[in-house]
């Protein structure tokens, strides 16, 4: 394998002006050459002809010594007259050849610079036009790139206002469904109370149903829990108001009414917790404070509790029909009584409201009486227990 590491020999590049003295000393040369040559030649010629002519003998005299110096120096002449020819021929020819190879080393470099030249003005014309092609390129694209962000600006308000037609859209859409499943709902749920005060529990139970599958509705689970507890199913009752508060969480009723079951079922810890939070919820519902302090009285035989409950709804002003002040007024008779304490202004009261016409309704009166049914009157001061069933039968009227 060969070492690539070597280096390799340097590479000679015959310039223009290389060339130039290189032709020169070759021309010099020949030409030189070729001179003394053609001087060298002659000489001998003749040199041999006087070596021939002085082989015979000659006698040597003053006469003959002096045609001897003569020719000597006639020859001295003759030779030194051929070097300065001989020079001159060849300052002349080298003249000569350095003026032709100076012209054409001129004309080289003439037609080398011209070439050059214009090879580089080529290049710079190239160049130029490179240049105005990449500008004109550049111009183009960011054009291009300017127009381009214009119709992408557009684009995306046409896709802000197509989204937000398509958001109006469904949002019409789901108020036409919300309003055709409202309408349902209502029907089915004007439907159900309409059975429900007719007593047709399991109807009333089935459309409650359906208007809650058009649509969830507090109101519609507080109502079924009503029928569920009129008919015995405390649980389910229970299942519903749980629904119900799921969706209202401030719903008050369902926790009024949920309490209500969980009288029904003994719960009383939580029955009191329910109607307290629906007296918190809504303080000016008149049913809210009977319901709490019947539970107080009959549950928990907490007699001063249940006062104070009455006392709240009457600072809240809930109490405003002759109804419910009578109801409150009895309950509030009852407690003071079984408390020892004195319930004469509120019998008192309770008298006057029924001798006006008033009356309790639709009051159960069972568990106050159930309850006052068992008590025994040892257990009170004297009389307690005597005013607290007398002013239950007024309930009852």
């Amino acid at each position: 394998m060969a070492d690539k590491s070597k280096k390799k020999p340097p590479v000679v590049v015959l310039t223009p002006g290389l060339v130039m003295i290189i032709l020169i000393l070759l021309s010099y040369l020949v030409l030189s050459s070729y001179i003394v040559a053609r001087y060298a030649f002659e000489p001998s010629v003749r040199t041999s002809s006087v070596r021939k002519s002085t082989t015979q003998p000659v006698p040597f005299d003053a006469e003959r010594r002096e045609q001897v110096r003569d020719f000597v120096a006639d020859e001295i002449d003759r030779q030194t007259g051929r070097s300065l020819h001989l020079f001159n021929d060849l300052a002349s020819t080298a003249i000569t050849v350095c003026s032709i190879l100076i012209a054409v080393a001129l004309a080289i470099f003439g037609f080398s610079w011209w070439r050059q030249t214009r090879e580089h003005k080529d290049i710079i014309d190239k160049a130029e036009d490179y240049r105005m092609k990449i500008k004109d390129t550049a111009d183009k694209v960011a054009e291009d790139e300017k127009s381009s962000k214009e119709h992408l600006e557009q684009i995306k308000k046409y896709r802000e206002q197509i989204e937000k037609e398509l958001e109006e859209t469904k949002r019409l859409r789901k108020s036409a469904e919300e309003a055709a499943r409202s309408s349902e709902a209502s029907s089915r749920f004007a439907q159900a109370l309409t059975y429900q005060n007719e007593g047709e529990l399991d109807k009333a139970i089935e459309e409650y149903g359906k208007s809650i599958a058009a649509k969830e509705t507090p109101w519609a689970y507080n109502n079924r829990g009503g029928v569920w507890t009129v008919k015995g199913e405390f649980d389910n009752a229970i299942a519903d108001y749980n629904k119900a508060i799921g969706l209202d969480p401030k719903y008050a009723a369902a926790y009024n009414n949920r309490g209500v079951v969980w009288v029904d079922k003994g719960e009383f810890d939580k029955a009191i917790a329910d109607f307290d939070k629906a007296i918190e919820l809504d303080p000016k519902d008149a049913d809210f404070y009977p319901n709490v302090a019947e539970a107080l009285i009959t549950l928990k035989r907490d007699f001063r509790g249940a006062v104070e409950r009455i006392e709240q709804g009457r600072g809240h002003n809930a109490f405003e029909s002759n109804r419910d002040r009578l109801i409150a007024r009895c309950l509030e008779g009852i407690a003071l009584a079984l408390n020892s304490d004195d319930a004469s202004a509120a019998e008192a009261e309770a008298k006057r409201l029924l001798a006006g016409g008033t009356k309790a309704g639709k009051w159960d009166t069972e568990p106050i009486e159930r309850f006052l049914k068992d008590l025994k009157p040892k257990d009170f001061a004297s009389g307690a227990l005597e005013t607290a069933r007398r002013i239950n039968d007024m309930l009852k009227i």
